[in-house]
């Protein structure tokens, strides 16, 4: 230990010892107003009101079993003196608490050959508690008894409790007996216990005093009287916890508690006046961990990919954490998503955490991500493919044309490809360009990262990308791993090399380390996920053929968050290519509103295009991924005709119009000039409307936003050039500039508010999703993915109008 946490530590301690020596001589102690005061309960150790600890908190001051929700049970045995023979259990768990007592007493005024001197008592404690915001809590517990004696079976007390705690200091008050109950024909009295507990800037060492008023008497009465107490908790070591207090009348108790993880197991001894009054000891389970405190305890976590989202955040603090090994088989993500993981990987790294790849099957992004890590092991059956990047999309145009339908569509922005699956044999040279310049920019990027992070590669990457398949001897011959073993000798390769207990997620999921924190609750910061085709509301059809965005429930969630006074700020987390113009303006206005009271960060992680895109505009701040895909500003509509399919079938039609006479609706028999003219007029609007609409968010000219603004579609590093994005960065960058935007300190805490919360229709689509023939997310990306009308939506008034990304 260093020579000046030495010195602090011993000045502390002798501060300490100074405050416990100046606990006079009093008359009565803290814990009974008077010697002739009924027994109301067992000997329990003495706890500050301001600074409860476990189940006792039932007991102490209800208010911090709010504040302290996690699971503890505690058994209380009396050993030496007037305790002997007692028992109490404790329980506390999710701002609920319960105690029984079992103990003897001597009523006041005994009555001969009815009762005898000494009566058994059972005492039940039910206690609650409940955060009223910030740092303040309160709690309420109702006590009862049972016994042969009349006096005490009847007895109920009820006592109230509050607590302010900021992250050093700590208040409690609790009124005791509030309902003042009879008992042996007098009224017990009201008490008032008063605390304030003190941390001089570390949680291992707390100060407390305490001190109790009577209804009856005044505080200036209370102090004279020497009704206080003054304590010490500290804790030297992790596991080992001391707790000394000094009262009146030269009563002193000293407990000790040693713990050991989810166990622990302690005593007290008192001292009146110099004599022994009594002793108790205990054993608890706490739902928190406490690491062994002899040596520093070293683990390695095992992890598939689905976990790590859950896990990182955690694991990234945690400094028990000394390596990973994490398992990839065949998981497909957007390509901005892998570059996300692969920062976090290499975060962990900077911080001392040594990292591992097995790989089993994976593709381009997975290795990606591998190739940031200490080293990349392959199951020898294991499969890699090293393919680069891939595009296809599919063009009907041959084929509507031959079973007789007749595609119209109206686009704004010669970039804007989606149209041209129905209308064309392939791809224009507009839209081909854009995808050869989005392609070459990823893939250099890929490419350059590879080549920087494998310099054992063996070959050149062109000549591996046209091999593309590897098995497991194939790519450690490659230099594209380091080893071929199985999975079990891989976590035993770790484990072994870094001396380190290894965990699965579950097994640290299960793990909930102590914390003796009094940091107040943090701020919220609500994070909304803005995912898949932008629909007004989702219906059983749409949950059934794939991933939608329901306009409906994000409007609903950045309402909630827009009202919640504990949000201070939002974050849209989007990863859409766009849809239906209506749920695009549906959202953009909701966040427009919601930005008007608080700061809102949009985020593109896997893609944010069209509509998608528009709807980050009405953020303050706009981050991407450098491989994450936006852009693509612009509109598109059309009509199909079906004459021609119609009359191959032998079906007639027969229509009817009052009032408007073109077509109405996705599909008509004849598209007749006057249907181009009103897609051509609806769609200059709507496109006007979009690009002014980024011009002004945007703070951009308007010839460089039109000049952006042609379908295009960029990667996040081009958008950023272009002034459409504000930074590259992650959502954990996104989160970090919403606290600052709400001005909450870098390393404050804050708790995450996800939205919309998961309801059963959304249950429902990821169960269907491998049914629903999508395109893969991983490409969705970059090939795109169709949307569509909502099915049972009225087809009148004027047809789809969509923001896709091609």
């Amino acid at each position: 230990m260093e020579q000046s946490s030495v010195r602090f530590w011993g000045t502390l301690l002798l501060l300490g010892a100074v405050l416990l020596s100046r606990a006079g001589a009093a008359d009565p102690p803290f814990l009974a107003e008077d010697r002739s005061s009924p027994v109301l309960s067992a000997m329990l150790p003495a706890l500050p009101v301001a600074a409860p600890d476990g189940p006792l908190g039932s007991n102490v001051n209800p208010a911090v079993l709010a504040a302290s929700p996690r699971l503890s049970l505690r058994y209380i045995r009396g050993v030496q003196g007037s305790p002997r023979g007692e028992n109490s259990f404790w329980f506390a768990a999710k701002g609920v608490g319960m105690g029984l007592e079992y103990f003897s007493a001597s009523p006041p005024v005994p009555t001969p050959g009815l009762l005898p001197e000494t009566v058994s008592l059972r005492r039940w404690t039910w206690s609650g508690g409940s955060h009223l915001g910030g740092g303040l809590y309160w709690g309420v517990a109702r006590i009862s008894y049972a016994s042969q004696d009349p006096q005490y079976d009847r007895l109920s007390l009820w006592d109230v409790g509050l607590l302010y705690r900021r992250q050093w200091v700590s208040l409690g008050l609790v009124v005791r007996r509030l309902n003042r109950p009879e008992l042996y024909g007098q009224r017990l009295e009201r008490a008032f216990d008063l605390g304030v507990a003190w941390r001089p800037r570390t949680d291992r060492l707390t100060f407390s005093f305490d001190l109790r008023r009577l209804d009856s008497e005044s505080f200036r009465t209370a102090w004279k009287r020497q009704r206080y107490r003054l304590g010490l908790n500290l804790e030297p070591i992790e596991g080992v916890e001391i707790q000394a207090n000094a009262y009146g009348n030269r009563q002193f108790d000293l407990a000790v508690t040693l713990r050991w993880g989810t166990v622990g197991i302690g005593g007290l001894h008192r001292l009146e006046e110099g004599q022994k009054a009594g002793t108790i000891g205990w054993i608890e389970l706490r739902e928190d961990q406490t690491h062994p405190p002899l040596r520093r305890r070293r683990i390695a976590l095992d992890l598939k990919l689905q976990d790590w989202e859950e896990i990182y955040p955690r694991l990234r603090d945690d400094q028990t954490v000394a390596g990973v090994l994490l398992r990839l088989d065949g998981e497909r993500m957007p390509l901005a998503h892998w570059e996300a993981l692969r920062k976090q990987i290499l975060d962990l790294r900077h911080r001392g955490v040594e990292v591992l790849i097995f790989i089993r099957r994976t593709g381009t992004g997975g290795y990606w991500i591998a190739s940031a890590a200490d080293g990349i092991l392959i199951d020898p059956l294991g499969e890699l493919e090293l393919t680069g990047l891939h595009s296809r999309r599919l063009y009907y145009g041959p084929l509507l044309e031959r079973i007789g339908l007749e595609p119209i569509f109206v686009r704004r922005g010669p970039y804007k490809a989606a149209p041209e699956s129905w209308t064309q044999q392939g791809p224009s040279p507009a839209a081909e360009h854009n995808r050869e310049a989005l392609f070459a920019e990823l893939f250099l990027r890929v490419s350059t990262d590879l080549t920087r992070s494998r310099p054992q590669i063996s070959a050149p990457l062109g000549v591996l990308y046209r091999q593309g398949y590897f098995l497991g001897a194939e790519a450690v011959s490659a230099g594209l791993a380091d080893d071929s073993v199985t999975k079990q000798e891989a976590a035993t390769q770790l484990r072994e090399r870094l001396k380190a207990q290894l965990l699965t997620a579950q097994e640290y999921r299960s793990e909930r380390h102590r914390s003796r924190s009094w940091t107040v609750p943090p701020s919220r910061i609500a994070v909304i996920r803005i995912q898949g085709t932008l629909v007004e509301k989702a219906d059983w059809f749409q949950v059934a053929s794939g991933e939608v965005c329901s306009a409906e429930e994000i409007a609903q969630a950045l309402d909630r968050a827009r009202s919640d006074d504990s949000v201070r700020a939002t974050v849209l987390a989007i990863d859409s290519g766009g849809g239906l113009v209506s749920a695009a303006e549906r959202i953009w206005r909701s966040v427009a509103q919601a930005a008007e009271e608080k700061p809102i960060v949009a985020v593109i992680e896997g893609i944010g295009a069209s509509g998608a895109y528009y709807v980050a505009t009405g953020a303050h701040r706009i981050l991407a991924g450098a491989t994450s895909i936006t852009g693509s500003i612009g509109v598109y509509s059309g009509i199909i005709g079906v004459g021609g399919l119609l009359d191959r079938l032998g079906i007639a039609a027969s229509e009817l119009d009052y009032g408007y006479a073109g077509s109405t609706g996705l599909w008509t028999t004849s598209p007749t000039p006057e249907d181009r003219e009103r897609l051509e007029r609806q769609v200059g609007r709507l496109y006007d409307h979009f690009i002014r609409s980024v011009a002004e968010r945007r703070l951009l000219p308007l010839p460089l936003t039109i000049a952006a603004a042609e379908g295009q579609v960029w990667t996040g590093r081009s958008a950023r050039a272009r002034g459409l994005i504000d930074a590259i960065g992650t959502l954990e960058d996104g989160i970090a500039e919403a606290k600052r935007l709400a001005g909450i300190p870098a390393q404050g805490a804050v708790e995450l508010l996800w939205l919309p919360e998961p309801s059963w229709k959304r249950r429902i689509s990821q169960m269907l999703a491998p049914l629903s023939g999508r395109v893969p997310r991983p490409w969705a990306a970059i090939v795109g993915e169709a949307g569509g009308r909502r099915l049972g939506e009225p087809m009148a008034y004027e047809p789809l109008a969509q923001w896709e990304t091609p």
